[in-house]
């Protein structure tokens, strides 16, 4: 039986699209998977970032205070005594204990007799982390990050030679008086410039720089964590974006694969149908 050259035309083109289609199905698949897998990546990521905790590097800090020749005039100077109008303080707690012992060290090698109650270093304490208040657990890293730099700070005879005493402090100079009535002299006893001053740079002030010290830099590490973790959230947001965009493309590939699949089915009928029916020979008119 011959078969027509129109049909081995159509049969040769269905082959070619038969190969066409599963060769397309099959990078459609590769696509979906590759997109999907993406996707799944970006919805299974870490959405939320918090800001991490700041952590002050003691030797940073020392190095920044013995840079300077002089204290700095601070507003965190130790703790004020006698304050009766004062709000009462809870009892301190651990973290506050550690502040007090470091500070009533560091102060009695100075001034013996330098005392200053809990409540008083309580205060002090609430209002130097005043602004994480709002915060608790950055309260609490602020104060325990407070109390390793004083503990560790304090003792070092580079904070400790900060302290100048003033050499003049309770001096005085003695002046000769003659009475001009009848020339008698006394002698006078006046304080010399400056006497009254005991320290040119305090202990307080000192205190207060060291503090003054860890406080910028642990706002300025608090701020850095909080940019970073925004940042961090922002790119977050960005990828799950992206990962539903990667969606949208995936479901878009699978169900095209599927129609070429159908497709591919249909031509598979079309093929085994015309293997089935057999082609008609052309019949002779004249014959008897």
């Amino acid at each position: 039986m011959k078969v027509p050259m129109l049909l081995k035309i159509e049969n040769t083109y269905l082959s070619i699209l038969r190969f066409a289609v599963l060769l397309g199905a099959t990078l459609l698949l590769a696509v979906t998977a590759i997109y999907g897998l993406s996707s799944f990546k970006g919805f299974t990521a870490n959405a939320h970032h918090e800001a991490a905790t700041p952590t002050v590097d003691q030797k940073e800090i020392l190095a920044h205070l013995t840079k300077k020749s002089e204290a700095a005039e601070t507003n965190t100077a130790a703790p004020e005594k006698d304050q009766p109008n004062a709000v009462r303080q809870p009892a301190l707690d651990e973290v506050g204990r550690r502040i007090a012992k470091a500070l009533r060290t560091f102060m009695t090698h100075f001034e013996k007799d330098w005392s200053a109650s809990d409540e008083d270093i309580g205060r002090y304490l609430t209002a130097h982390s005043t602004p994480y208040a709002d915060d608790q657990a950055m309260k609490a890293a602020y104060l325990d990050g407070l109390a390793t730099t004083l503990e560790q700070l304090l003792p070092e005879k580079a904070i400790l030679d900060k302290v100048v005493r003033n050499p003049n402090f309770g001096k005085k100079t003695q002046t000769t008086i003659t009475s001009p009535e009848d020339g008698s002299e006394q002698i006078v006893e006046e304080p010399v410039d400056g006497a009254s001053k005991k320290y040119e740079v305090s202990p307080d002030n000192v205190f207060g720089e060291v503090v003054s010290a860890y406080s910028t830099k642990f706002m300025e590490l608090h701020e850095k964590n909080v940019n970073d973790a925004r940042e961090k959230n922002a790119e977050a947001a960005q990828t799950k974006a992206e990962a539903l965009s990667n969606l949208y493309f995936a479901v878009g590939s699978f169900t095209s694969f599927l129609a070429l699949v159908f497709l591919t089915i249909v031509i598979k009928i079309e093929r085994n149908l015309r293997a089935m029916i057999p082609a008609k020979e052309p019949t002779d008119a004249t014959a008897p």
